[in-house]
């Protein structure tokens, strides 16, 4: 979380005076996080120290304005954003003098002369040391640095304080002042007091005191807010007059920070506003929109602008959520936004992951005789690629034609619709021929001799017979042939009857 910063404003007079600004130095210390402001004016919000409540002699008064800084280098930048703006803060500033944000005040009395070279003020917040002012050089400046005015009066106003937290003010004095000097905490508008007036005494030295300004003390009330709600995320406010924008988590679009600061109720001062508009460009985004088969990886790939950064939703499959390529194996039609950031500006692009299906295809298995050749047969693709080579006619097409085959055979065929393919084997079966035995016989004229065949399921006889034996009865020596029959292929066996 960043941190807000403080400023330190001291005042050499109360004379009102609103337009007189005698000189102006800016980020001569580190603060916190940022440089602070160090602001000469001869002006104070009231003339002379009050115990009780009483109207200031003039309010705040609007619209606010405000100052930029970067919340990297802490320099101050314009509040017009460009797609290479970051994160940065953004503070109320003071109209002619008047202090727009929460601010407590050290008022000091005093005609010692010594006093830049000797008195020290240390500020804390929430018991966190926040900064000093002395003859130190890690202070801001010295004690009444720019001179004491006229009634020997000099203010230091502590501004951008977190009115919820307690601060704590020590003052402390090296050696033995000569003159003494008063100081007391005050409300920066009405002059109300805020503490107890302490003293650095005469003779007797008095080194270090405190005085607090405890928690919740209404101090004013500072707010910031950012329309439209949405864009919450990117503001941070501190309720002390400054918040910390980060544009980089806001889409393209225009938004409008308003910022409102409620002197304490004891002033009787109206509120004061002040809005500042700004705008997030857009980039733009392209990313593919791949076809892939069921199973495969999908590689989507994002571009835009030089120095743009990408982030991917959802996250569901996806090999990485940033980068600009990215890789996911979805197994149903997938949708992801990819937002591509560039500075303060950004832009969303959308993929469709399209999945097609392998094709359904079917393919014959014939079964054939030993010596023939087969028919393969395949539907339900687009195109179709055999294998092995050898041994068709061709290896594409839905039909091929085999070699004449001897044993089974295997054949594979590759089948493609959409870009996606299916492999499937297909066996061509080979029924080998019958193997056939047949007696022969020797008769008499006149005899009758029986033929009997075996090796196959059916028989067929040159006779017209068709059964595995016959009983013919030649009349002289006669030659007969039979076909067999098995698993659909045959064979032929011859046989001789001799006649004496």
């Amino acid at each position: 979380m960043q941190k807000p910063r403080h400023i330190l404003r001291y005042f050499k007079t109360a004379i009102l005076v609103f337009t007189c600004v005698v000189n102006s130095l800016s980020a001569q210390t580190q603060f916190r996080h940022r440089p602070s402001k160090i602001v000469y004016k001869k002006t104070k919000q009231t003339g002379s120290l009050k115990t009780t409540s009483t109207t200031p002699a003039y309010c705040p008064t609007g619209p606010v304005t405000f100052d930029f800084y970067d919340a990297g280098t802490g320099n101050n930048i314009s509040g017009n954003l460009n797609c290479n703006s970051g994160p940065f803060y953004i503070d109320a500033s003071s109209n002619f003098g008047a202090e727009v944000t929460p601010c407590i005040a050290s008022e000091y009395t005093s005609t010692d002369i010594f006093i830049s070279n000797n008195a020290t003020e240390n500020l804390y917040e929430g018991g966190v040391y926040t900064g000093c002012i002395g003859p130190s050089s890690s202070c801001y400046f010295t004690v009444g640095s720019g001179g004491f005015d006229s009634n020997n009066q000099w203010w230091v106003n502590d501004i951008f304080s977190d009115p919820s937290q307690q601060h704590n003010y020590t003052f402390c004095y090296q050696g033995l002042p000569l003159m003494p000097t008063t100081i007391q905490l005050q409300d920066c508008w009405s002059g109300d007091s805020l503490s107890a007036t302490n003293t650095f005494g005469l003779i007797l030295p008095n080194p270090c005191f405190t005085d607090s300004v405890l928690a919740g003390t209404d101090i004013g009330t500072a707010s910031f807010s950012i329309a439209p709600g949405s864009a919450s995320v990117a503001l941070t406010d501190y309720h002390n007059g400054e918040a910390y924008i980060d544009p980089t988590l806001l889409s393209a679009g225009n938004y409008t920070v308003t910022y409102s600061f409620m002197p304490p109720a004891i002033d009787s001062c109206p509120a004061v506003t002040g809005t500042y508009t700004f705008s997030i460009g857009s980039i733009s985004i392209s990313v593919n929109s791949p076809t892939i088969c069921a199973g495969s990886t999908a590689t989507l790939t994002a571009s835009g602008p030089g120095a743009t950064t990408y982030s991917w939703s959802p996250a569901t499959n996806l090999s990485a959520t940033t980068g600009p390529t990215v890789t996911t194996t979805p197994s149903t039609q997938a949708v992801y936004t990819v937002t591509g950031t560039k500075g303060s500006c950004n832009g969303t692009a959308t993929s469709t992951i399209t999945i097609n299906p392998p094709p359904t295809i079917t393919v014959n298995s014939p079964t054939i005789c030993a010596g023939s050749s087969a028919i393969l047969t395949a539907n339900g693709a687009t195109t179709y690629t055999w294998g092995p080579s050898s041994g068709l006619s061709t290896t594409t097409g839905s039909m091929v034609t085999t070699n004449t085959l001897s044993a089974n055979t295997v054949y594979t065929v590759n089948a493609t619709s959409s870009g996606c393919s299916t492999q499937v084997t297909t066996t061509v079966t080979v029924h080998p021929a019958p193997t056939l035995s047949v007696n022969t016989a020797t008769i008499c004229i006149g005899n009758t001799a029986t033929l009997t065949a075996n090796g196959a399921t059916t028989y067929t006889w040159n006779t017209s017979a068709i059964s595995p034996g016959i009983t013919p009865s030649p009349t002289t020596t006669t030659i007969y042939t039979v076909t067999g029959t098995a698993n659909g292929c045959s064979s032929s066996k011859t046989t001789t009857i001799t006649v004496n």
